[in-house]
């Protein structure tokens, strides 16, 4: 009898052991993929603006960037080399666009003064601007070949007129076909064109979504800080994700992996910061654009991509 209550104790205890190793096993997982994904909350995006950007005037220094020659035509082809189109000012400061044989005004009674190619990263189509007589500025894009389709849009600096198109760009990290467009103003001032905040020579476009400061803060396109118990993020560097890539504990692996100066690694997803809940500790690159991330407890992932190893040494 004392054996067989025994033997009973024993299975008990070894189907106890069994699931308690089952029960910690989940709390693992469970706390490894939550925590990776979930919020950090002491992390926010706060709007500011252009509380970052020392709003630079136009100078001497600036004056082989102007465009001051007027340009009254502008050339373009759509969908084939024999569909050749032209947006041209004609003599009395009215805009036409022409393809084949039609031909028609665009926005009568409103003259302008010169005009902009902006299609230096598009094989086919117009992407154009254009300065009003009266400071006005507008965009013109047309991607087929039916004039009743092309896209106007006028661009509102709030307080200024537009009076010359420049060759300025913000830089861009790493990837040099980006969005950017600098012109001058009539107080002397020179704005970005995709975003309206004024040009700031130090400051770096990443992927078109975020902004690198000079201060080595960050914020979305849109002025939106990356803030931490309301005081601004420090980067210490931007790793880009190259696409394709299937990373352990991401469902949605992101397009940057950023690292703060605590060596914390966050990433966006939708309008929310994340945090990875490790400490990264070191960032290496193998062949073929392969990095590794090691973190503070040994543990590392490995993905393709690339980040500036100059600008963050």
């Amino acid at each position: 009898m004392g054996d067989y209550m025994n033997k009973k104790l024993r299975i008990v205890l070894i189907v106890f052991v069994i699931m308690f190793l089952v029960f910690v096993g989940y709390l693992s997982y469970y706390k490894f993929m939550k925590s990776d994904k979930s919020d950090s909350k002491s992390f926010t995006f706060q709007y500011e603006g252009i509380k970052h950007i020392n709003s630079i005037e136009y100078n001497e220094s600036y004056k082989d960037n102007i465009f001051y020659n007027v340009i009254n035509k502008i050339e373009f082809t759509v969908i084939n080399d024999n569909n050749v189109g032209k947006l041209y000012i004609d003599d009395e400061k009215h805009l036409h666009i022409s393809l084949n044989s039609s031909n028609k005004e665009v926005l009568e009674n409103v003259k302008f003064n010169t005009l902009y190619d902006a299609s230096m990263f598009f094989e086919k189509g117009l992407n154009a601007f254009g300065i009003t007589e009266d400071g006005n500025l507008y965009k013109f894009v047309l991607n087929n070949d039916n004039l009743n389709e092309l896209y106007i849009n006028k661009i509102d600096i709030p307080n200024e007129k537009i009076v010359n198109f420049t060759n300025l760009k913000v830089k861009s990290y790493i990837n040099i076909n980006h969005m950017s467009f600098v012109v001058l103003t009539a107080k002397n001032k020179l704005y970005d064109v995709y975003t309206l905040f004024p040009y700031d020579k130090d400051m770096m476009y990443i992927n078109n979504e975020y902004i690198l400061y000079s201060d080595m803060s960050i914020s979305k396109i849109n002025g939106e800080v990356f803030k931490k118990d309301n005081k601004d993020v420090k980067v210490k560097n931007i790793i880009l994700v190259g696409m394709g890539n299937n990373i352990s504990g991401f469902k949605n692996v992101p397009t940057e992996f950023i690292i703060t100066s605590d060596n914390e690694m966050l990433y966006v997803e939708g309008d929310t910061i994340k945090k990875y809940n490790k400490y990264v500790s070191n960032i290496s690159e193998l062949e073929n654009n392969i990095i590794v991330i090691t973190f503070n407890d040994k543990s590392k992932i490995k993905f393709k991509g690339f980040y500036d190893k100059e600008l963050f040494k």
